[in-house]
């Protein structure tokens, strides 16, 4: 598992969305999961440790390793190499809010996955609601470098009208932000 900020950090951070995630999307009853957007692994990982599953995990680079009981594939969001209905789950953490237009990456989740596939969007961030007390500029800076990069700094609120664009019909539970305590090591 990748130990680098910032996907350490959020991965600790949204562990208990993701688990409510899990036991809605009934993940100990997928069979293949593809993780899209996968970095070094973790969630892939964990879903791997999680359930009884083939576990793929897609990213635009190789991880440096692939950690136990997942697949590596080098790939891109809005063009899955894989066939039509080859999964019965695809994962999402932190990865919408970076891609330019989100809706052709949802409708090619929408054509690899099965009959009765779940589409789990583990968390994607609302940086035009975040608000910092005290206020160190941080959160206008973070959307910023997401806007410039060709992102979509309020994701979060824009998640719900993707799915419906590619065909989903999304039950969606927005999250109340959490007070986080970091130290520097």
């Amino acid at each position: 598992m990748g130990g680098l900020f910032p996907s350490r950090f959020q991965f600790e951070r949204t562990r208990e969305i993701r688990y409510a995630v899990y036991r809605m999307a009934r993940l100990s009853l997928r069979e293949r999961v593809l993780e899209v957007g996968a970095g070094e692994g973790a969630v892939a990982e964990e879903i791997a440790a999680r359930a009884e599953s083939t576990v793929v995990a897609l990213d635009l680079a190789r991880a440096a390793a692939a950690p136990a009981g997942v697949s590596f594939v080098r790939g891109d969001a809005c063009a899955l190499p894989f066939a039509d209905g080859a999964f019965d789950a695809v994962a999402f953490h932190f990865v919408l809010l970076w891609i330019r237009d989100p809706v052709p990456a949802l409708r090619e989740t929408r054509r690899v996955l099965g009959r009765g596939g779940v589409v789990m969007v583990l968390s994607e961030p609302d940086l035009s609601r975040r608000l910092d007390e005290p206020d160190t500029g941080l959160g206008t800076e973070l959307a910023k470098l997401v806007a410039r990069s060709g992102g979509h700094p309020d994701s979060g609120a824009l998640t719900g009208e993707w799915l419906s664009s590619a065909g989903f019909r999304p039950r969606l539970k927005e999250t109340r932000a959490e007070w986080a305590s970091v130290e520097d090591p």
